[in-house]
């Protein structure tokens, strides 16, 4: 088994300190696509940023759902 790794990933203008299994350049690709689909949710509505987090929940659930 793959050691636990720390990485710290740029969402939404924050920096967030993750621990995984999963390789550093999986856990950026996977930041990057939750930081892009979260700045368009905020460009394309006017909530609050809390609100927007969780409009952006609902659409990856979404997104995964479908896909499986």
């Amino acid at each position: 088994m793959a050691e636990k790794q720390t990485i710290t990933v740029l969402v939404a203008g924050k920096n967030y300190t993750l621990a995984s299994y999963d390789p550093p350049e999986y856990v950026r690709r996977v930041a990057e696509y939750v930081d892009r689909k979260l700045s368009e949710t905020m460009a394309a509505t006017n909530l609050s940023s809390a609100q927007g987090a969780v409009l952006t929940c609902f659409q990856l659930a979404d997104e995964l759902m479908k896909a499986q």
